[in-house]
This record gives structure tokens, sequence and C-alpha cells, in this order.
């Protein structure tokens, strides 16, 4: 065995061995990433909860949408054939479930995110930038009454 495959043997098995491919990057639930690039860097989970969890949902947000892929590729090749069977509909319940039980993983890493510091920050800031523009579609509204 190489060094390079040890060594990302390695990193995979102890960060869990389950991981997801985004773009040029492999992210783990515990937030660890890689590069893609077997001689690329190996990104132990930050020890910053706001960082650890963006990469922890970057491999939630990846999971759900593999899964919904799969789902709607395989309903639009059962909507294509004249009937089907009860294999092919519990196949695709399963497929179902699957999308449920990950965008429900996906949701639960999204509120720990918001739940950081940064993330009450970027919530509020977010939150303050709505009311901004309430008020100001409110005043324009004003304006636009007042007329000659």
């Amino acid at each position: 065995m190489s060094d390079v495959k040890r060594r990302i043997d390695e990193f995979h098995a102890r960060n869990g061995g389950d991981c997801v491919q985004f773009g040029e990057w492999i992210f783990y639930p515990n937030g660890a990433s890689r590069e893609l690039d077997p001689m690329g860097a190996l990104i132990d989970p930050p020890k910053d909860d706001f960082e650890r969890l963006s990469n922890a949902l970057a491999y939630h947000r990846t999971r759900l949408a593999k899964a919904v892929k799969a789902f709607d590729s395989f309903k639009e090749q059962l909507a294509h054939q004249p009937c089907g069977n009860g294999e092919e509909i519990s196949r695709l319940k399963e497929l179902q479930r699957i999308v449920g039980e990950r965008s429900k993983a996906m949701d639960e890493a999204k509120t720990a995110l918001e739940n950081t510091t940064i993330g009450r920050m970027r919530k509020g800031a977010r939150e303050a930038d709505q009311e901004r523009m309430v008020e100001q579609a409110e005043w324009q509204g004003k304006l636009r009454e007042i007329r000659i």
C-alpha cells in the first residue's frame, strides 16, 4: 500500500469512514474534510464550532441532494414504464424514506450551526436586514401615494 493511500485510509477511518464528495472536496459528518486530490489537504474537524458545523452541514446537504436525485431519477424511470410491480414501488418508498431521514439530519445540522455564536449573529443581521427592507418598502409606498 502506498504512503498516500495509507494516509487517506487512516484519515478516513479516524473520521468515521462515512463521507460524501462535493465538488473537489470530501466532507465527513464530524466536520472533517479533505481535498479530492490524493495529495491534497486532510483537515481534521475544526475546533471552531461554526467552521466544524459548516462542514457538517455541507456533508448533510450533499447527502440529501444525492438522495433526492436518486429518488427523482428512479421515479422518472418508473414514469416511463407502462406499469410497474410491487418491488419498484417498495424501492421508491425506500428512497422516499431515505430522503426524509436525510432531510431531518440536514435540518438538525442547520439548527446546530444557527445556534453557534456566529450563527446567532448572522441570523440577527439577516433579521435586521429584513426589517430594514420592510421599512424601506413601506416608506417607498408612502412616497408613491403622495402625488401632484
